[in-house]
């Protein structure tokens, strides 16, 4: 079984964006495994910087926006609208967003 790492990061700047992929790469290289990076911010200024192209590094931009009660998952590949309010937890874990 592969193993995964995860890190949660709110709201960095560009260096402490950078900063934290560092430590990732060690943390993974350390561990033997892939690390997902979740990015939440209320901004879009980091959108499209997805940080150095490590490979057992994958980076998701959760952009969210309180008045309006959606948020903006952004991948390097895609991105997905969804509705953070009135939704079910089931809804927002087990919903294709294809």
């Amino acid at each position: 079984m592969e193993a995964f790492g995860f890190e949660l990061v709110v709201g960095a700047s560009l260096k402490v964006f950078n900063e934290y992929c560092e430590c990732f790469k060690k943390y993974a290289q350390l561990h033997q495994c892939s690390m997902l990076m979740v990015n939440i911010c209320t901004d879009k200024k980091l959108i499209n910087y997805f940080g150095p192209d490590y490979d057992d590094i994958t980076t998701v931009h959760v952009v969210y926006d309180e008045r309006e009660g959606r948020a903006e998952l952004v991948y390097k590949d895609r991105k997905v609208n969804l509705s953070i309010l009135n939704a079910s937890w089931q809804d927002m874990l087990f919903k294709s967003f294809d």
